[in-house]
């Protein structure tokens, strides 16, 4: 048996054929679609492939109680005598398990599709942008956006007193500071929090090097030790 359900279209009740049936019984065009259907279920339920062998009009007759039934759907094309029996035509393109398993794979791609338009700008072609983030991951992907740059300069000015101080926050700064603000520590620690601000300028003062105490006399300042190079050295610890 092909299943408990069977693929119909909204569009066949409103079928010229279905007009037609009606029209040849005097019944109600949804009365002949109802009568139909049973006896496409009964195809469905009882025949692998829309075949049935040794089946006559009379059984078709008998299923819809109308007498002559059988021969409106032979005229309509919706039923085929054959040499052993009746046969459904078309019959795996809407019932039986391959007719089944197309629908409902149009389905699922008609759902897919209508989520992927929900979530785009309302364009055709519009490219899709990603659905919102659940809460709790909203919240994380907020703590790495809002970087706060001027606590994190006013830091830096506070304990590296003896580096030129930071005046403004031009553009490379700001971008340099903010992938330090998004990484992590070899044990998964995260660097989106003032605490560890501190200790890392706090790490950068106890460093002669940068205080001025190399061949040139140089001094580093919060742009230097922010640019992720020069940063991964400081924490690495290549410096005295």
């Amino acid at each position: 048996m092909a299943g408990d359900w069977i693929k119909m279209e909204l569009t066949t009740p409103d079928k010229p054929e279905v007009f037609a049936i009606a029209e040849a019984f005097d019944i109600d065009p949804d009365a002949a679609f109802g009568k139909l259907f049973r006896v496409w279920a009964w195809f469905d339920q009882h025949t692998e492939n829309g075949n049935a062998p040794s089946v006559t009009k009379t059984l078709i007759n008998r299923i819809t109680s109308v007498s002559g039934f059988a021969d409106a759907m032979v005229d309509a094309g919706w039923l085929v005598q054959t040499d052993d029996g009746l046969e459904v035509p078309n019959f795996d393109r809407h019932n039986g398990e391959t007719g089944k398993k197309r629908a409902l794979t149009a389905k699922r791609q008609a759902k897919h599709k209508n989520k992927a338009s929900e979530i785009g700008n309302g364009k055709g072609n519009a490219k899709v942008t990603p659905a919102a983030l659940p809460k709790e991951e909203k919240r994380r992907e907020d703590i790495k956006t809002l970087v706060p740059y001027e606590e994190i300069k006013k830091l830096s000015n506070k304990i590296l007193t003896d580096l030129p101080a930071c005046k403004q926050l031009t553009d490379t700064r700001k971008k340099q500071i903010k992938k330090i603000w998004n990484s992590e520590n070899e044990n998964g620690d995260p660097r989106n929090n003032l605490e560890w601000w501190e200790s890392f300028f706090t790490f950068c003062k106890s460093i002669k090097f940068l205080h001025g105490e190399n061949d040139r006399g140089w001094t580093a300042n919060l742009e230097w030790i922010t640019k992720w190079a020069n940063f991964i050295k400081i924490i690495e610890g290549n410096y005295k």
